[in-house]
Order: C-alpha cells, then structure tokens, then sequence
C-alpha cells in the first residue's frame, strides 16, 4: 500500500510511513490520490464556471512585460544616438568633435538592443502555443527571461490559488523550500524566481539556465504529458576553507578564479508537466516544478473528469 506521491519531492510514500523517505515531510502533508482528485476537481470547476468573455481574459497573457520595455528603450537609445552621431559628425563643418561618442554609444545600444531582443524572440506569442511541447516550452522561456506574468497566464484557470506550494529544496543553488502562494503574481514570481536566478548570496550571481529535449510522453484528447531537460548553472567561490588557503595568496588567486569557472554548482532535472489544451492552446495544469498532478494517472483522472456533465462534477465534488 502507498500513501501516493510526495507532493514536495515526487517520491512514493509506503503507507505505513510516518514520514516521507525523499524530503522528510510528515506523512499528514504528503498528497494522496484523494487529494489530487479533489483539486483536479477544483480546476475543472473553475474553467467551466467562466463565461467566454471571463474565459478569453483570464487566459489572455499580458503582452510585452520588463523584457519588452527594456529592448524597445534599447533600440529608442540606439536611434537616438545615431542620430546625434550624424548630426553633430556630418551635418556640421567642422564636425563638431564629440560626435565619435554618440557613435560608440549608439554601437553599444545596438549590441545591447539585439541581445535583449534575442531573448525577447525566445518567447512564443500568444497564438502560438498550438502543441503541448509550445506550451510548455513558452512557460519556461518566460520565467528564464523573468516574464512572470506571462508564465503565469500560461496556466489552467483555477491553478492560482491560495493553496500552499513548496519549493524543491537545492541547497547548493541557495532553494531552501519556501512556501508560496500563487494567488498573487509576487507569490508565484518568488517561488520560481529563486530556482531560475539563483543566488547564494545577496547579490546577483553568474548563472545560465538551459532546457531542452522536450518529448511529448502521452496525449490523449485535449490533455498531454511532456517532459524536457531542466539544467541550472551558478558559478560561485566553490574552494573554500583552510585546506584552499594557499590559493587565497594573491599570486594564486587567478588559479583560484580560473578553477571556480569551471567547476559551476549545477542542478539538473527532468520535468514532467501535464497540459490541457483550451481554445486551442495548450497551458499547464499545474505551476510548481514537481506535483502527483504532472503524472499519467493525474493524467487519466483529469481527462475522465473533463467529460463528465455539470451534475456528475458536481456529485464528484461531493
């Protein structure tokens, strides 16, 4: 017998345990299938209790966001400096002589402009989530470039809720397993947040966050399972203490650097999200990085429940 999956860590809980074996949580907050049912449920209800308009705005994604503001500021600085480059450097005689400034500035908003609208691109536009590997793939992409609210609207009406979530604990990435909420944007923002940019202290850290190998595991009518590659990176002092010393000297120290930028911390994962597809995109069913409701039997309970009428739901819902 089995208590089900740990909705911390994912492990299956033994029945007779007073706590799970993966992260040690006690066996009264682990997720029984009872459990998942009810909140599948739940989000079932919500979908349905919408109205079209109600339905279109809620799963209406904001456009734009910080990215966009700072690559459009960008490419607004790039022309303007430009600008002032041929101004002051052609239609004057002499050419007046701070004209090479405005150049080099506007060179160096234009490197900026193209990187930033890189990582814009990267992001799918609404409309474009047509198979279940786009939506999951425009969800990650989205926390990667800090479009929370964008990832966030890539969810199944009824998943920003007040219920408690965890965060995975990733001790050498600085993920501790707060609790959050995803009710309120800042809420589901601090629970990614801390695993996408992460950080062992309080100021920004060297990091890159790479996904990739999206597999589409299982589809069946407007649900599907997908997995990818989740890979985080952060570099940081890593050779600490008195046996590293001698490395501290400052004719060693570049050794030092040198070996700390090649030895990153890392955390690597494989993701399994389910995803629904709702007026023809695909959103996430559940938003926390691991949850019993990103499973083939969440799966077959939420495809059976999505096809029973109103009535029967609500006889379900008890």
């Amino acid at each position: 017998m089995s208590l089900g999956p740990c909705r911390f860590c994912g492990e299956d809980v033994p029945a007779d345990a007073e706590r799970c074996p993966g992260c040690a949580e006690t066996a009264e907050k682990v997720s029984r299938p009872e459990d998942v049912r009810r909140r599948l449920i739940a989000k079932e209800r919500a979908l349905r209790g919408l109205s079209a308009g109600e339905r279109r705005e809620a799963l209406s994604p904001p456009a734009g966001g910080r990215l966009r503001r700072c690559t459009l500021l960008s490419k607004a600085a790039a022309l303007l400096c430009f600008g002032a480059a041929l101004w002051a450097g052609w239609m004057h005689d002499p050419p007046m002589r701070h004209w090479g400034i405005f150049l080099v500035a506007g060179i160096s908003a234009l490197a900026l402009y193209l990187r930033l609208l890189v990582q814009d691109l990267r992001v799918p536009r609404p409309g474009k989530r047509t198979t279940p590997i786009r939506g999951l793939r425009a969800f990650l992409c989205a926390l990667i470039t800090e479009r929370y609210a964008y990832a966030r609207a890539c969810l199944v009406p009824g998943e920003c809720d007040a219920r408690t979530r965890r965060q995975p604990e990733i001790e050498d990435l600085g993920v501790f397993g707060r609790h959050y909420e995803f009710e309120r944007l800042d809420g589901f923002r601090r629970y990614w947040r801390g695993i996408v940019r992460p950080s062992r202290k309080l100021a920004r850290q060297l990091h890159w966050v790479r996904v990739g190998e999206f597999r589409l595991e299982r589809e069946s009518g407007d649900f599907a399972l997908v997995s990818c590659r989740f890979r985080v990176s952060l570099w940081d002092s890593q050779l600490e203490g008195g046996e590293y010393a001698l490395l501290n000297s400052p004719f060693l120290r570049w050794l030092k650097e040198l070996i700390d930028l090649f030895t990153p911390r890392s955390y690597s994962a494989e993701l399994t999200k389910t995803l629904r597809r709702i007026d023809d995109e695909w959103y996430l069913v559940n938003g926390e990085m691991q949850s019993p409701e990103d499973t083939p039997g969440a799966l077959d309970e939420a495809l059976r429940l999505s096809r029973l009428e109103d009535a029967e739901l609500n006889a379900e819902a008890g």
